[in-house]
């Protein structure tokens, strides 16, 4: 029987051969650190029979510590990847598997959620593209160059001083953001939606402290705050 060990060694019977060819580097289609196990496989050649999450996953463990040296950041996005096939079959597994975008909490569906969910994102990232508050842009495709989930969907990526945020949003509503276009998105940080949240969360204290006039000072507009109160609550 004709198989490869874990040193890569092809065996047939008790024989042993060379690994087999490895494809030519191509950093476009051939990368190196795809190409590059003992075993001489690709890792697409692999990766494509596990579906989108899994083959994602593999990806990020095939690669990790090839790519970059950051071995734990490739880890961790192969875990969000295993976390999200989970999610999905837990989901599957569910009595209740007829949630669908129509599905209401009694005032919205979560269409109308997530609608206004990407409207308040548009508004927000427009706004910080235009005063220069972060550095925001939307990608077509991920900092590895390919597609955001295969495509007909784009990337926005927000580098605030709280930390990255980003969101991923349909082919059409590309022209709601109004903000710079890059070839290839910033590299994800590996963040998730809870740590998005703290760091908007941060965002949101940091602004607070800046509107907050000084006890006894005068606010940004030359006003004595005190004063100003008294005179307007008589």
């Amino acid at each position: 029987m004709r198989r490869i060990d874990m040193e890569g060694t092809v065996e047939d019977g008790d024989s042993h051969a060379e690994p087999r060819n490895r494809p030519t580097t191509d950093e476009v289609e051939h990368p190196r650190h795809y190409t590059d196990h003992p075993s001489g496989v690709e890792c697409i050649d692999i990766a494509e029979h596990f579906g989108f999450s899994l083959g994602n996953a593999i990806k990020y463990i095939w690669r990790a510590g090839l790519k970059t040296k950051d071995v734990l950041l490739d880890l961790r996005k192969a875990r969000w990847y295993l976390n999200r096939e989970i999610a999905r079959l837990e989901k599957k597994e569910s009595p209740v598997s007829d949630i669908t975008g129509e599905t209401s909490d009694g005032y919205h569906t979560f269409n109308e959620l997530y609608h206004f969910r990407m409207l308040y994102n548009a508004l927000l990232f427009n706004e910080w593209a235009a005063r220069g508050s972060a550095e925001v842009h939307k990608s077509w495709r991920h900092h590895d160059g390919e597609l955001c989930f295969g495509g007909g969907w784009f990337v926005v990526v927000a580098n605030t001083v709280a930390g990255q945020i980003t969101n991923h949003y349909k082919a059409q509503d590309w022209d709601r953001f109004c903000i710079p276009e890059r070839e290839t998105a910033a590299e994800w940080d590996g963040h998730d939606a809870a740590e998005a949240a703290r760091r908007m969360e941060h965002l949101l204290d940091i602004a607070a402290r800046k509107s907050e006039p000084m006890n006894g000072e005068d606010d940004l507009g030359g006003n004595h705050t005190r004063g100003r109160e008294t005179e307007e609550s008589r």
